[in-house]
């Protein structure tokens, strides 16, 4: 009797520390998806900017905006290569040849 007992309290208690677990790294899911989409409308909203500004071509030059232009470019493009937009769309915005 004393032994039924004693399996049905540990398969309880290891029921709830699991489920517990569970509902935790649910929650952890939740908010992380949650700062991902955050983080890349943010980086969208940024590339939108970047492009308007560059309508012109007026930041490509070799002076030191230029430079802070092209390496935010460079940056950008390993963000989006690393899933916020298809590999397509990065070489058709940021060409490989710049």
């Amino acid at each position: 009797m004393w032994i039924w007992i004693s399996l049905a309290a540990f398969f309880f208690s290891t029921t709830c520390i699991l489920g517990y677990a569970v509902w935790n790294l649910y929650w952890q899911n939740v908010f992380y998806e949650d700062y991902y989409e955050q983080l890349s409308g943010m980086v969208r909203e940024l590339y939108t900017q970047l492009q308007r500004l560059d309508d012109t071509g007026a930041y490509q030059s070799d002076d030191q905006i230029g430079n802070f232009y092209n390496t935010l470019r460079s940056m950008m493009k390993e963000l989006f290569k690393s899933g916020f937009y298809s590999e397509e769309r990065v070489e058709e915005d940021f060409p490989s040849s710049s």
